[in-house]
């Protein structure tokens, strides 16, 4: 009945991004993964340029990789062009560019991963705290993209 009452208000306000945002959450609560994944994206295509948006997009994302009725790689593909719409909106911030570094590394990019994490060093950190296990992380990571480029030039 719930999400009956957001459909509706989904259609009287079709640009109104905080009911795309509770309706994709119900349809996500309620087992409808590709319906939530809609809702998402127009979430974030009608606030392109707000930070917010695409960090909940981002978010909304994650939770629907693997659910029932998603292609994973297109979703995946969204997220990281959010995260590069994020780093883009909020240069600033190293944990953008230290979370895209680290999706496009799974995704088998390390140069674009490289390139992030070398935006991220390129920020000023003064005024962030990055926890030592991120750091940890980004250096392992680092060097296995290291180890992956060698032994695939040799």
């Amino acid at each position: 009945m719930a999400v009956a009452a957001l459909e509706e208000a989904a259609r009287a306000e079709p640009l109104n991004p905080q009911v795309q945002r509770t309706l994709s959450e119900a349809y996500l609560a309620n087992g409808l993964a590709p319906d939530a994944y809609q809702a998402a994206l127009i979430v974030r295509n009608i606030q392109p340029e707000d930070l917010d948006a695409q960090m909940w997009f981002i978010e909304q994302g994650l939770k629907l990789v693997d659910q029932a009725g998603i292609n994973t790689q297109q979703l995946w593909q969204e997220i990281i062009q959010s995260l590069k719409s994020a780093t883009q909106l909020a240069p600033e911030r190293a944990d953008l560019h230290l979370r895209l570094g680290r999706i496009l590394a799974e995704d088998g990019d390390p140069a674009g991963a490289l390139d992030a994490f070398r935006r991220m060093a390129d920020t000023d950190v003064s005024n962030q705290a990055i926890p030592i296990p991120q750091l940890y992380q980004i250096a392992r990571t680092v060097r296995e993209l290291g180890d992956a480029f060698w032994l695939s030039s040799s």
